[in-house]
């Protein structure tokens, strides 16, 4: 048969059977387009979730610091709440075979008053202040400012602010007070300047004794133990010096050790263990919120499959009732001489095409939605540290997939019927028609 006169027996079937082949077609597009949008949500999930919380909770980071009592919400350490990590342990700690690199945080002893402008607004606030190396946090500095050490006294301090601060500002002091909210490239760059030695809490500070620094934003970091203002650990080791005299000990807040292979963390957590320290590990905490997001990914995509399940069954039950109408055609094509493999091809060319218009409307609707809500996302939701950048997946293969999917089950949800139909003498086929 040639494909001329396959070509006009499709279209002519399908035009004389117009209502059930629009309504065909508009039952696997529905379908499809769930399926699409469900597939572009968990798509999303894994690509934008997931790499947020491997980078958040790194699976070979240990966080080390001394054993405290635990009273609710308070904490006590063996030294009334200083910190008691000295250098010496943490150079011990770095000597074992399966330590890549450990990362000191030193706090700052100094009180620290930052007063600085923001929306117009002039306000001062305590704050609290870690020292950290540079390689520690470098892939999260974007200013061009750098994360290193200069003469305070000529060149400002660069700061690393905790993301979660800006969350908040956003969902709380912005929300309430009406003012704009920040986002990371309106805070970049910022200037504020630090008092040293003066307090909220100090009424008697006299101006002799505060030092003045002025800082500069080069970074927004995500990692949970910096809450606070991060700046480079030798600033840290300098005011401290300044202000408690040349004989200051440093002591560490906690230390972040990097080992060179998972494998290695539970000998490792028991080895600082037995010497005394308390050892918080992120593996733990990586997994379960991958698990949650596989889960959440999983149960979306099994809402998909069950539309398209139930568009199947709609297919196969129309598919069912146009059998019944061409029996006679069926009969007769068989009786002047086509084979059953040339009248099956020729009805499984029909639900093919059927299956290729639903998925590419089907489809295409989809991914025209999915652009328009992640603009409209991107416009409304205010700007939070685990938001993904977008929420649904927008790549042309994800597009392919489907409508190939469209097709395949299409073809295979009438097959069935199709050879059954096919597989009946002529003469019983006309003679039901």
């Amino acid at each position: 048969m040639r494909v001329g006169h396959i070509a006009f027996f499709l279209r002519r079937n399908l035009r004389r059977r117009r209502g059930r082949t629009v309504t065909a077609i508009a039952a696997i597009a529905i379908a499809v387009g769930i399926f699409h949008l469900m597939a572009a949500l968990a798509l999303a999930l894994r690509s934008e979730v997931l790499t947020r919380i491997e980078k958040i909770f790194p699976e070979r980071t240990l966080i080390v610091r001394t054993r405290s009592i635990e009273l609710g919400p308070l904490a006590f350490s063996a030294g009334l709440l200083t910190a008691r990590v000295t250098p010496e342990r943490a150079k011990r700690i770095a000597e074992l075979p399966a330590v890549e690199s450990v990362w000191p945080q030193l706090p700052l002893t100094v009180p620290a008053l930052a007063v600085g402008t923001l929306a117009g607004y002039q306000g001062q606030t305590d704050i609290v202040a870690y020292g950290v190396p540079g390689e520690m946090v470098q892939s999260e500095v974007v200013g061009r400012r750098g994360f290193t050490y200069a003469d305070p006294a000529t060149s400002t301090m660069p700061v690393l602010v905790s993301r979660y601060f800006l969350d908040l500002f956003n969902l709380g002091l912005a929300e309430g007070q009406g003012l704009p909210k920040l986002t990371e490239s309106g805070v970049i760059g910022r200037r504020f300047y630090v008092l040293l030695g003066a307090s909220l809490l100090q009424t008697d500070v006299k101006p002799e004794s505060v030092r003045k620094v002025e800082c500069e934003i080069v970074g927004l970091t995500q990692n949970p133990s910096l809450l606070g203002a991060t700046v480079p650990i030798e600033y840290v080791r300098q005011f401290n010096r300044w202000y408690h005299g040349a004989g200051n000990v440093e002591n560490y807040a906690q230390l972040h050790v990097v080992l060179r292979s998972t494998e290695n963390l539970e000998a490792v957590a028991k080895t600082l263990e037995s010497w005394g320290l308390q050892v918080a590990g992120q593996r733990d905490t990586a997994r379960r919120l991958r698990l949650a997001v596989n889960g959440a990914a999983l149960i979306v995509l099994l809402f998909g499959l069950a539309t398209l399940a139930m568009a199947a069954v709609n297919i196969v039950n129309t598919f069912a009732l146009i059998m019944l109408e061409r029996r006679g055609e069926i009969g007769l094509l068989r009786a002047m001489g086509a084979t059953r493999r040339a009248t099956l091809g020729l009805l499984l060319a029909e639900s093919v095409l059927i299956g290729l218009t639903g998925g590419a409307v089907g489809s295409g609707l989809a991914w025209a939605a999915s652009r328009l809500v992640n603009q409209a996302l991107a416009r409304w939701l205010p700007p939070f540290s685990l938001t993904p950048d977008h929420w649904l997946d927008q790549r042309a293969g994800l597009f392919l997939f489907c409508v190939a999917l469209a097709v395949l089950g299409s073809a295979l949800a009438t097959a069935p019927l199709l050879w059954r139909s096919v597989r009946r003498w002529p003469a019983d086929l006309l003679r039901e028609s």
